[in-house]
This record gives C-alpha cells, structure tokens and sequence, in this order.
C-alpha cells in the first residue's frame, strides 16, 4: 500500500540514517574474511565515516535532479569519472574503460572480469528505490542503468534487486514477503538462485552460523567484496534479525567480509520500515551529519536534508509513473534531455590492420541524415559513414572504422558532430608484446655412455623405479636458466596484440607444456613520469624495467589482480619492460600488469593513461 508523502517521506529518512550509521559501524571491519564479534555502539551513530555506498548515491542523485527520468547510464558515469576520484577495484577500470570511449554497457564489463561481480554496484541500490517507491519495476530499469556503467552478470542484478526490495519495503508489507517478491521479480541466474537458496534456508531450523558455512560452501569467492557471499549475509540479517537493529548490525558485521556494505544495506532497509524520527528516538538525536568526498551538494551536512531532496524527486516520480503520493506538493521540475550514443552493433577491440563495422545509435538527437554526421577519426584510424538508419524513434549510424599498423596511442577516440552535438566513443588499443619461444626441460636426462640400456639408467635412482620411468615420459619442467636474451634466431620474437590487462599463457604459445617464456614491452612517454605498477599472478613471474629486477614472484597460487604494488620511474623516451612468465601446472596460468597513478593502496588512485605502445 502507498503511503502519503510524509510517511513516505519519513521512511526515506529512515533508510539514509540507517545507511550511514550501519557503514560506519561495519567500515572500520572491511574487508576482514573472519568471524567478528564487535558489539553496536551507539556512540558510532553520528560520527559518520566517508563511504563510497553513500557517496555515490549523492553524486548519482544529483545527476537525476538535472535529468530526472532522462538520467542515462553515459550521464552517471560521467559524473562518476568528472567528479568522485576513489578508484578501487571495479571502478578504476570502468574509468579507464570510459576514457578510452568505451560506452555502458561495456564500460562495466570490458577488462573487467576479477571485479564485475563486485559491490560497489549494489550499494547504490537503495536510491532508486527511493526514489520510486513501490514501483519495483521502474526502480529496477534505473537501477540496471547505474549498475552496468562499472559491472556486469550478476552484480547489475543484485542493484536490481536491493531496488526492488527497498521500493517495496515502503508498502509495509512483512520483510519476508518483500524479499519473496524482490526475489520473483529478477531474472534466472546466479544471483536468483543464490537468494532463494538462502531465503528457504532461513525458513528451515538451520542456525545463523550453519547457513553461513552454506553461502561459503556454495557461493563463495576470494574477493572479499563479491556480491554473492556479502548478500547472501544481507538476507539472513533481513530474515533473521530484523527484530532489532543493534542485534542486526552486530550479528551481520559479525560475519565479515564487505561489512560496511552489508550492514549498510540491512540497516537502511530496517529504517525504511522503522521511519527516520523512531530512529533518532532510539539514538536520542536530531538528525545524523553526513559527510561525503564527492564533488556534489553536501546538503550542509544533514541527513536529513539529503533525504528530504530526495523524497520531493521521489513524489515527483510517484505522479509521474505511479498513483502519485497524497499530500506532496507538485514544485514545478522540468526535467533535461541530453542526446547520447548508445551501441548497437560494437566491440570494444579494434587490432592493427582490421575494421569494424560499427552501430550507435543517437538517443535524444533528433532527426538528421548522413551528410549530418563528422567524423574525426585518432592518429593511425579511419572512419567512414554508411549510413543513417531508424532505431525505434532515435537515428542510428552505421560506419566502418579501420585500423592502420604501428598503433601506438593508449586511446583511440572517435568524435562525431551532428547539428553541434558533440559525441565520442572508442576503442581499447591494442598493446605489442615480442615473445620468445617456450623454454622447457626434462625432470631428468639419461645418458646413455653410462648404461648399456635406456631403463637401466634409473636402477639406481632414488625412489620407485617405476615413478621415475613415468616421470620422465610424462612431463617436462620450466627451463629457468635460460636469460632473456632478444635476437632472432632460436628465441624467434614473435609479436602479439593483446587489449586486456589480463592474459594467460596461452595469449604467448600454444605449447602445452609447463614451460617458460619470455615477454618484452616498450613503453613510451613525453617526458619522466612517477607511476605506481600494480602486478597480478597465479604462478612464477619475474619482471624488469630498463634492465632493474622489480618482480619476483614463485609463489603457485589462484590469480588475483593487484599481488605487488612497485612506484616505477617511466624515463622519458622508451623503456624497456621485460616479463618472464612461467606455467609450472596443467593451468592456463593468468598474469596482470596494470599502471596506475602515484598513491598508496588505501588512496586508489585512477589507472594511467597517456602511454604510448611500441
């Protein structure tokens, strides 16, 4: 049932108090993969940490304050990029992605595969279900619009879900009635199954700590932000302990992971249903201070006045989409168009030498034709215009763009006027390796001067006879010896083009066996340059710059992206990366090399652009 706007209006509050009081309770524990047992404190209530779960949701909304139901995807991620500089996981490579001119969708998913399944989606996801109170449908498709500017798969699926669930939450239903009907409303998958296999859990007699043993055992992952683990504690704390709000965050941060994240999330919900005032009742405050590193209205550090805002855009859109909220005042909101591209035929690659044809199409642009559209293509590209087309009631243009050799650029970005419309989008370039032949050897060599047969040779070896006959049939080993040396002849560098900062063994040679091979990288700038080199790998690495051992890696283990951190100094000119990669397993072993700029762990500085590939 809707409420009247000032019920409504209230819950809103509700939900932001509890989303800055649960962050800043569980902030403090982020990332910590153990059991906890920190008790709520009261005297966290109103010293508010800056989180990025709240930040955004700042940022985002003042975006919809300008544009309204014409909020886009390319709107909020350009004042994601413009105006909020934290640049941690998923996020830093939606913003190179979007520098290159790499569009949403893609912009979440291109490059992206450790971190697309991340939170930092769905933290956002109570705006919009602020925003369109029970109106899970709507509040879902903008939530899709926010999710896939730096996620994809299942992490744009959870913001839908967090949508849906707060969206209903405003018709007061049972919590378990408003997570049954959040959880019909998505679509099969991971995510879906996740969530109801934890949901009938919770209807069972299975303790809190057995159903969490169940979401690690079935849904678990080594990053500690993964959505799957983290909210599938969010439903048990919502199932199980929504009784309480102290008991609530205590038990939820109690399980670890993303906790200002989880708790976040279960606290603004249970203010939803609490309401803002029987909060600061309960907390013995007039309102909770908000604090925030975006470059957005700080709503003077109330909020209250944060949630209010929100709530008057929330009416706007109820008289809009729904039976409207009795009681709010209708204040007159025009909401902005702005035309923007959006792919309809696109890859985000684009090799030396190759074309692609290309559809985007103008949403919001009007009516133009082909001689309409200019094209200014980067150094070594073309691009020619095909045609103009129909897609649904917006243009499409068709093109074919075209690759030269000897690319050097770190972006390739395309600019398109139409009647004074200024557009842009690209592609990722591709980055040259020279790669020497695997190196490998045997785990024994027989010499046969010394024995009057081949088996003869291992009768006096230690061991079985048997196991070292086997042995040398069946394996070799890397040949770690051999140094790096780059002339033609046996090493035979051969070039490879790759666009990902990922890859695997498998990119370098087709050989099966565990082996060694080495990687060489020029890298070019205009002049010196400070740079933080962050480095990725599940099996041997060793890596040197200009002749300087930086990385030294033996280690055999599952690939995660960011295992040594290396400040580097970029000499103007060219320098010299090489990389000794080793596959000591039957696995495709993965190896990242990725530039950042300058800044410690916890700053998550953006990735470095502006590098030229030779």
């Amino acid at each position: 049932m809707m409420p009247d706007y000032f019920a409504y209006k209230d819950k809103v509050f509700g939900c932001y108090i509890g989303k800055s009081v649960g962050g800043t309770f569980g902030a403090p524990y982020e990332g910590m993969k153990q059991r906890l047992n920190v008790e709520f404190s009261r005297s966290i209530v109103d010293k508010m940490l800056v989180n990025d779960d709240l930040d955004l949701q700042l940022l985002f909304f003042s975006a919809v304050k300008v544009y309204g139901e014409n909020v886009s995807s390319q709107i909020l991620a350009r004042e994601f990029l413009k105006n909020y500089d934290f640049s941690a996981g998923e996020y830093a490579y939606f913003k190179k992605n979007f520098e290159r001119g790499i569009l949403p969708p893609y912009s979440g998913s291109f490059n992206n595969a450790f971190y697309n399944e991340g939170m930092g989606a769905v933290i956002r996801g109570e705006l919009w279900g602020c925003l369109f109170p029970c109106n899970p449908q709507k509040a879902m498709e903008f939530a899709q619009r926010d999710g896939m500017i730096d996620h994809s798969k299942e992490s744009v699926v959870s913001i839908m879900f967090i949508s849906a669930l707060v969206s209903l939450a405003f018709g007061g239903e049972r919590i378990e009635k408003v997570l049954s009907d959040a959880i019909s409303l998505l679509p099969q998958g991971k995510f879906r199954t996740m969530a109801e296999s934890v949901y009938n859990a919770c209807l069972t007699d299975m303790s809190e700590d057995d159903i969490y043993s169940f979401i690690l055992s079935r849904f678990g992952h080594p990053d500690c932000t993964n959505v799957f683990q983290n909210m599938g504690f969010v439903i048990i704390g919502l199932m199980r302990l929504f009784d309480s709000f102290e008991k609530m965050c205590s038990t939820v941060n109690g399980f670890g992971f993303d906790t200002d994240c989880t708790v976040g999330i279960c606290a603004a919900i249970y203010g939803v249903y609490c309401g803002g005032e029987a909060l600061l009742k309960q907390f013995e405050k007039d309102d909770i201070a908000l604090v925030t590193m975006a470059r957005c209205d700080d709503y003077g550090g109330s909020i209250r006045a944060f949630s209010e805002d929100v709530a008057k855009y929330g009416g706007y859109f109820a008289d809009k989409f729904s039976t409207g909220l009795d009681g709010w005042d209708n204040f007159g909101f025009e909401p902005a168009s702005e035309p923007y591209l959006y792919p309809v035929k696109y890859s985000p690659t684009l090799d030396e030498n190759s074309s692609q044809m290309v559809e985007l199409a103008v949403i919001n642009g009007g009516s133009f034709k082909k001689e309409d559209v200019k094209v200014t293509s980067p150094k070594g590209y073309s691009c020619t215009v095909n045609s103009v087309g129909s897609f649904g009631a917006d243009r499409v243009i068709r093109m074919e763009c075209v690759a030269g050799e000897g690319l050097e650029s770190d972006v390739a970005l395309f600019k398109i006027s139409i009647h004074g419309d200024e557009f842009s989008f690209g592609f990722a370039s591709p980055v040259a390796y020279r790669v020497s032949r695997p190196f490998l050897t045997l785990p024994n060599t027989v010499d046969l001067s010394r024995h009057p047969g081949y088996y003869s040779a291992f009768d006096g070896m230690s061991g079985e006879r048997d196991e070292n006959v086997r042995k040398y049939h069946l394996t070799f080993v890397p040949d770690y010896q051999t140094e790096f040396v780059e002339v033609d002849g046996s090493w035979a560098m051969d070039k490879v083009n790759l666009f990902t900062d990922v890859f695997k063994m498998s990119d370098f040679t087709s050989c099966a066996c565990p082996c060694t091979v080495y990687v060489a990288r020029t890298v070019c700038v205009d002049e010196d340059r400070e740079l933080r080199m962050i480095v990725g790998c599940e099996d041997g690495m060793k890596i040197w710059l200009n002749g300087e051992l930086l990385v030294e890696n033996s280690e055999v283990m599952m690939y995660y992206p960011e295992k040594f951190f290396r400040k580097i100094i970029l000499k103007k000119g060219e320098n010299k990366f090489v990389y000794r990669l080793t596959r000591s397993t039957s696995s495709d072993a993965a190896y990242s090399v990725v530039f950042s700029e300058p800044g410690n762990l916890m700053d998550f500085p953006k990735f470095a652009l502006g590098l030229k590939n030779r």
